[in-house]
């Protein structure tokens, strides 16, 4: 599995922020700091999803662990993720 190339992922992250703001997508908590941040494929990109960010969140670590490859809906199941809080990244 390929990473995104350090520039590339510092670029997808400042674009992010500015389309969804400085918290995590999943449990809302604020981002300190950039190091804080984590980029979530909604569509696991080990089930095929792309690096276009349309496909990304921004996540904290523990989510983004905590989701892994699920599906976005098997993750909201499992952790009674507010949906509300998702669907606001892309209305």
């Amino acid at each position: 599995m390929s990473k995104i190339n350090p520039s590339k992922k510092k670029n997808k992250t400042i674009s992010l922020l500015l389309r969804d703001g400085c918290n995590c997508s999943y449990c809302g908590i604020k981002f300190d700091n950039i190091e804080q941040i984590t980029l979530d494929h909604v569509y696991p990109k080990s089930l095929g999803g792309p690096n276009a960010n349309k496909n990304m969140l921004l996540s904290c670590s523990t989510c983004n662990g905590n989701k892994g490859n699920m599906l976005l809906t098997q993750f909201i199941r499992a952790y009674e993720i507010k949906i509300t809080r998702i669907l606001a990244r892309f209305l």
